[in-house]
């Protein structure tokens, strides 16, 4: 690659994990899974899990230090209830953090 030219740009370059940066395990899950992040600096971290269309349905929140985190969610939505089997969509955010991720919940063991 060769410049011609002779000038100077400044340009913000930004800095890119190309690992994956937040992961469900177990995927599919039927219980409980854990969504799995990592945290570059102390500070308030969100989980927000939402469904294919859009709405929210579990959030929780919790002051984290730096460093690999989970969170876990047990399929319930807000309201306790056990969320329908299907794909949703995991948004977790904190300081310098805004990563997604998708998770599959089957149906729930029968007894």
């Amino acid at each position: 690659l060769e410049l011609t030219g002779g000038g100077t740009t400044a340009v913000d370059v930004q800095e890119f994990d190309l690992r994956i940066p937040v992961q469900a395990m177990p995927n599919p899950f039927q219980g409980e899974t854990r969504v799995s992040f990592s945290m570059r600096q102390a500070g308030l971290a969100r989980l927000e899990v939402f469904d294919v269309n859009g709405r929210r349905v579990h959030m929780q929140q919790q002051m984290l230090s730096a460093g690999p985190r989970l969170f876990g969610w047990d399929g319930n939505d807000m309201s306790g209830r056990p969320s329908a089997p299907g794909i949703y969509l995991s948004r977790i955010q904190g300081p310098g953090l805004d990563v997604v991720g998708k998770m599959t919940r089957l149906s729930p063991i029968s007894r």
